[in-house]
């Protein structure tokens, strides 16, 4: 879904038939204090399962801070994805990070989250995309 509380309304809101969140958050003041506030808004909901993603960690400080909160609230850290200059590049120049820099340090953190859930979860593994000279892949 895309950014904001709304899905997340006391009359039940687009969450009422989700079993699972994963709430993404970067590091900055407000946007902590409104993933705390979707956590216990899931919570409230009936959620049963809640996981904290940190988005665009810089350093072991980011990554120390976002321990601490999610260990606060209660809430699981499901992945910290590290701040990469190659996804500001890929999204200035308008492509899909896998396709500006499929080693990227994003994209190799996202594949592993990905893993991690699929066995999690027990699904199906991710169809990986044939690359061509004239395909362009988006993730």
């Amino acid at each position: 879904m895309e950014a904001g509380l709304e899905h997340l309304s006391r009359a039940g809101g687009t969450l009422r038939h989700v079993d699972q969140l994963l709430i993404v958050t970067e590091m900055d003041r407000k946007a902590l204090a409104t993933a705390r506030k979707t956590f216990f808004l899931a919570q409230e909901l009936g959620v049963t399962r809640v996981g904290l993603v940190g988005n665009k960690v810089r350093d072991a400080a980011e990554e120390n801070e976002l321990e601490k909160f999610s260990g606060e609230i209660g809430i699981e850290l499901a992945a910290m994805i590290p701040f990469d200059e190659a996804a500001r590049q890929a999204d200035r120049r308008g492509a899909a990070l896998y396709d500006y820099d499929p080693n990227a340090a994003t994209v190799k953190t996202l594949e592993q989250v990905v893993t991690r859930f699929e066995k999690q979860f027990e699904l199906a593994p991710a169809q990986q995309p044939r690359h061509t000279d004239t395909d362009t892949v988006t993730r």
